[in-house]
Formats: C-alpha cells, structure tokens, sequence
C-alpha cells in the first residue's frame, strides 16, 4: 500500500469514528494536513518528471492541486464545525470524497512508484468528480483566495488577458497574411 493510500484509509477510518460518535476530535485532523502539505510538495514533484507527457504531467499536477486544496478546506470545516457544533454532519459529507481520494491516490501511489500513469484518462475523470464533489460541498477555496494565495493580483491577470488577447490576434493577421499569400500566387 503506497503512502496516499495509506494515509486516506486513515481519513476514512478516522472520519467514521467521528460519525460513530457524533463528535469531531479535532486532535484526530492532522492527517489532512500531512495529506496537503504531501500533494503540495508532489505538485512540484510532477513538474520534474520529463518522462511523463504534457497531458499526463498536466493531469496528475491538477489532481494533485485537487487534493491539496480540498483536504486543506477539510480540515478547516471539520474545525470549524466542532466549535459551532455541526458534528457529525461535515464528516459524513466528507465521507462522501473518501472513494474518489482513494482511487486518486491509487494512481499517484503507482506513478511515484512505478514512474508511469496507466490510465490517465481514468485518473482525469476520477480528479474531475473530485473537483466536481468538493465544489458541491464548499471544499474548494474560492477562486479570489486561490489567487490571493498564489499572489496574483488583477493587474497581472488583466496583463495576461491582453497579451493573450495581442498573440491571438497577431497569429489571425499571420494566418490572413499566408493565406491572401496562398491565393495571390495562384
């Protein structure tokens, strides 16, 4: 059993003790911690490995992005929820991510063991439910708090946006350009 396997058998383990007895410990959350900080540092794991292709690197970089975030705003609700008193409700939401954390892992457990993806696809579409079910639930930050986290500020994203904008309309004038070229020497 690779570590992320590991480590969300624990959360499952750790999360229906918390539904059994209607209450959260949340001495008992540190795993989430240990799991984002590790999808953290795998993040820039993933950047590294050239034997993998774009599409795959791209892939595991976004599941892995999933699971930090995710397991990260986790461990804050469940906190959260003991003070105000929603136990056990955030951990059987929580609950409800466990299969689709376990099937990610699988996959990112045999890449940092094996160095290769056997099914990308399979992984894209288990990372998209995740992202999909963490969204439902609130488990995701919001997309200002990701920014903010990141230190991107809405001068730098207006930047990106009209440079974009300038390459894409250069490459149109590019490709009238050859094609009026095309046809002129006809």
């Amino acid at each position: 059993m690779g570590w992320y396997s590991e480590h969300f058998d624990r959360v499952d383990t750790t999360l229906k003790s918390f539904v059994q007895k209607g209450k959260i410990d949340t001495a008992q959350l540190e795993v989430l911690n240990e799991i984002s900080e590790r999808a953290k540092a795998d993040q820039f794991r993933i950047l590294n490995q050239s034997s993998l292709s774009l599409s795959d690197q791209r892939i595991l970089f976004s599941s892995l992005i999933n699971i930090n975030q995710s397991t990260d705003v986790m461990k804050s609700r469940l906190k959260n929820a003991s003070m105000i008193g929603e136990n056990p409700t955030t951990a059987e939401i929580s609950l409800d991510l466990i299969p689709l954390y376990q099937e990610i892992g699988n996959y990112i457990d045999d890449f940092f063991s094996k160095k290769e993806i056997f099914n990308s696809e399979k992984l894209f579409l288990f990372s998209r439910n995740l992202y999909k079910k963490a969204k439902k639930y609130n488990f995701l930050k919001d997309t200002s708090s990701q920014l903010r986290a990141l230190k991107i500020s809405s001068s730098i994203i207006t930047s990106f946006a009209e440079t974009f904008a300038n390459n894409v309309n250069h490459e149109i004038e590019i490709n009238d350009e050859v094609t009026n070229l095309n046809e002129d020497s006809n």
